[in-house]
């Protein structure tokens, strides 16, 4: 038949304590992540690693999971690397602060977004300003056009 060639997920989920989301993970990354300090104001920023959005308002940022929970949970590979560590998937190597719009976004997604999460905070911010300097660009060109 058709149909019997579909992959059967695996229906098991782990539900240790280590692999759930914990109430301190926003405050154990603030805490431990820093950001860069504004030396006008008192605050401090922070860049979304997927999007490289510059993000100021802790209030309005989400502290994502790298690897999402679920993955954590269905995966074997992921679920014996969070249980050997003390804070599970809540560890700070598997958190980063993102904008809304990516988090949701991102969801429970692997392969790019992972790479992003991890690395991105390195080379997104410049993406995203070359990215706005174009725009500007663009629209001081057609406004020098329209005169």
């Amino acid at each position: 038949m058709f149909g019997s060639s579909r992959i059967k997920r695996n229906k098991y989920i782990e539900s240790t304590a280590k692999l759930k989301r914990s109430s301190g993970y926003r405050a154990d990354y603030f805490k431990i992540k820093k950001g860069l300090p504004l030396p006008i104001t008192s605050s401090t920023l922070y860049f979304c690693p997927y999007c490289g959005k510059p993000m100021i308002n802790k209030a309005k940022m989400h502290v994502d999971h790298i690897h999402s929970l679920r993955r954590a949970q269905y995966t074997k590979r992921l679920r014996a690397k969070y249980k050997t560590l003390p804070s599970g998937v809540n560890n700070i190597s598997n958190l980063t602060a993102c904008c809304p719009r990516c988090n949701r976004r991102k969801g429970k997604k692997g392969g790019v977004w992972v790479f992003l999460g991890k690395y991105g905070v390195y080379f997104m911010p410049g993406v995203w300003f070359i990215n706005r300097l174009i725009l500007i660009s663009v629209i001081i060109f057609f406004i020098y056009i329209m005169l």
